[in-house]
């Protein structure tokens, strides 16, 4: 009896953390680059059930892993973001930039960080910034 009730309870267990990661599919993500200078690096991580994962790497602002909520208005927000991105990559080789690597969509791009159009993503992070600290 001992032994059925402990397999219950990890079977119950079990199934709570597999019906949470079901629920957490991967809407995309926004990866900071290294440079040769003291570039921000991070990589943050969306779900389409509105969680976040950001990881604060070298030079970043918050260092380490914290996770959290985006509310219904941020999250259609990124996904405008998201959708406006160019489908090629758009930087110069070669050239000391800090770049950008984002994935959406099975297509992974990267761009020049300091191009207009990520000027978008970059205010969605910094503003993200107030609610990890």
């Amino acid at each position: 009896m001992k032994y059925y009730i402990i397999s219950l309870i990890s079977t119950l267990l079990l199934s709570c953390n597999s019906s949470k990661q079901q629920s957490r599919d991967f809407l995309g993500s926004i990866s900071k680059n290294p440079c040769p200078k003291s570039c921000e690096v991070y990589d943050l991580h969306i779900y389409s059930d509105g969680t976040f994962v950001y990881i604060g790497g070298i030079n970043s602002v918050i260092k380490g892993t914290h996770e959290g909520k985006l509310s219904k208005k941020e999250l259609f927000k990124i996904n405008r973001l998201f959708q406006g991105l160019p489908k090629n990559d758009s930087y110069v080789k070669g050239k000391d930039i800090s770049t950008i690597t984002v994935k959406y969509n099975n297509t992974i791009t990267i761009h020049e960080f300091g191009n207009p159009i990520f000027l978008g993503f970059y205010n969605f992070v910094e503003e993200l910034y107030d609610r990890i600290i």
